[in-house]
């Protein structure tokens, strides 16, 4: 099986080694030359035939799709992929330019609050994964960037884990099926759902504001916290489609029930390179 991790999130140098994944709350969007960033939703994607929900009811989907809101979690994947490395040498550096444009030249460190002690204003969700674990990376047909864990064993266990300042609780999910391929992403949810794909790469610079110069660091102010920008999603991804934006005729189709059929590859591909994953250092 794999899971595939893609979007707003940056893969970091981890203390103890090998690396920790920030999935940085981007729920408020943000803005880049004027551009409007819309916002992101963190989350993990399955097939509902190939999870076992039990200890973690889908927080939304259709017959086939099932999703689960990542909310200020620490997440952890049991078993890690063993006997390996991490190769993310296809995601694109946020303050090297050796190989592509750097996305924050500016940047100088991880801050804090965002690796080491994190609160839900900042980060939607943690993942560290162990040095020796294995790890590829590529770019979907439209230029994202993503890494994968290639797991060749089942099940496998995905578990949340709230901070400290996180209103949501503990919950689990199993991976049964052998092939299956699991997303964790952070991504615009109209675009995702839709499959209409994002118009420019802006998003990738959601990522720059992690990572700020001393000199000019200052506090960000809080702003949607998940809990409300979950509740008000109906209002980002509209239930009746159109039929000039679907084409599908007119009624009361959902977007989500419309994306019902779709294989998740479909799904990634849907992405733009300013919606990749990325590395620092």
């Amino acid at each position: 099986m794999e899971i595939v991790i893609s979007g707003i999130c940056c893969w970091v140098d981890a203390p103890q080694g090998g690396k920790t994944v920030i999935i940085r709350n981007a729920l408020n969007g943000g803005v880049h030359e004027n551009s409007l960033i819309p916002s992101h939703y963190a989350f993990i994607h399955a097939k509902r035939d190939q999870v076992d929900e039990t200890e973690w009811p889908g927080d939304w989907g259709n017959d086939e799709d099932v999703l689960f809101w990542l909310t200020g979690d620490r997440v952890t994947i049991d078993p890690m992929p063993p006997r390996g490395a991490i190769d993310i040498s296809m995601l694109p550096h946020v303050a090297s330019g050796a190989l592509t444009d750097p996305i924050c030249p500016n940047a100088e460190e991880i801050r804090p609050g965002y690796r080491d002690e994190p609160v839900t204003e900042r980060v939607l969700a943690l993942l560290d994964v162990p040095p020796n674990t294995e790890v590829t990376s590529g770019t979907t047909e439209r230029g994202a960037a993503f890494a994968a864990l290639r797991i060749p064993s089942d099940p496998v266990t995905i578990t949340a884990t709230p901070f400290e300042d996180s209103l949501g609780r503990k919950r689990s999910l199993k991976i049964l099926h052998p092939d299956a391929q699991v997303f964790i992403v952070n991504v615009n949810m109209p675009e995702y759902i839709t499959g209409i794909g994002a118009r420019d790469d802006d998003h990738k610079y959601l990522v720059c504001e992690i990572f700020r110069p001393r000199a000019a660091d200052h506090s960000s102010s809080a702003g949607t916290s998940p809990a409300e920008a979950f509740a008000k999603l109906a209002d980002v991804v509209p239930p009746p489609m159109s039929g000039e934006l679907c084409g599908i005729g007119d009624g009361g189709v959902t977007a989500l029930h419309y994306a019902a059929g779709r294989a998740m590859t479909n799904y990634l591909n849907t992405l733009a390179a300013g919606c990749s994953a990325s590395q620092w250092p």
